[in-house]
């Protein structure tokens, strides 16, 4: 199965929705509606539970008091904007989800047989509002909601990966990590995978900018997906060797 996979692409394509005249205001706030209603599901104590429905009334209140529709044609950058933000909210979540149940299913990773692709801001087909510019502005746009994504989730397990030397072994790969990743902090000294995971950041920011022709970063940037995936691994190991693998923990394995 796992080699039929290997040969399977599914790519849904984001295309421009020129006449989408919902804003990008009324589709977060309606996203927000969604997320209160369903914290309503579940039993909360007396005073959370009053904020909760206050915030739902709030939510309520302001989108029936918003203008529902664009009051002018929506724009190419618009066109991305929305998508970027639908990706972001809806998509990525689902294909995190996705390939973490496959991983389950098939006793291990599955290989990437479903990816995203979008000609939003490069549609040449005779739209009058994209050129490269155009194009160029998209792919940067992408660039950065992807490397923004990947920049939290770093910043997340080094808030959350807090082993001391003192307390537990690392490994030598993980250790060479930590030592070139340029954080010098005093209070992380003894923290080797915070350390290590701040200079993975700094590397995302670092690719972030060069691939949006950005300004120059120290840090170096990655040249592939697959260094990016290298450098968490050995994250992984090293905190599977020195800890076993629960200590692992489920954000760093689905990223």
């Amino acid at each position: 199965a796992r080699e039929r996979l290997a040969g399977l692409r599914v790519t849904p394509v984001l295309t421009a929705h020129p006449t989408e005249m919902r804003r990008r205001s009324i589709v977060e706030r309606e996203a927000e509606i969604e997320r209160l209603m369903a914290l309503r599901r579940h039993h909360h104590a007396p005073a959370l539970d009053r904020r909760i429905r206050e915030n739902l009334f709030r939510e309520v209140a302001l989108l029936w008091r918003t203008r529902l529709l664009r009051s002018e044609r929506i724009t190419v950058a618009d066109e991305v904007s929305n998508a970027l933000a639908i990706v972001e909210r809806s998509m990525l979540p689902a294909l995190r989800d996705l390939y973490e149940g496959w991983a389950e299913t098939a006793g291990g990773e599955t290989p990437p047989v479903l990816t995203l692709g979008s000609w939003l801001g490069g549609d040449r087909d005779g739209h009058p509002g994209v050129d490269a510019t155009t194009l160029r502005a998209a792919l940067s746009a992408q660039v950065a909601a992807i490397l923004g994504v990947y920049g939290a989730e770093v910043e997340a397990l080094a808030a959350d990966l807090t082993l001391s030397s003192t307390l537990t072994d690392a490994s030598a790969e993980l250790l060479v990590l930590a030592d070139v990743s340029g954080d010098d902090a005093v209070q992380r000294r003894d923290e080797p995978y915070r350390r290590a995971l701040a200079g993975i950041g700094e590397r995302l920011r670092a690719t972030a900018a060069k691939l949006a022709e950005g300004p120059v970063s120290l840090a170096e940037p990655y040249d592939a997906p697959e260094a990016l995936a290298a450098d968490l691994r050995t994250v992984e190991a090293s905190l599977a060797a020195h800890g076993g693998e629960r200590l692992v923990g489920e954000r760093l394995r689905r990223f």
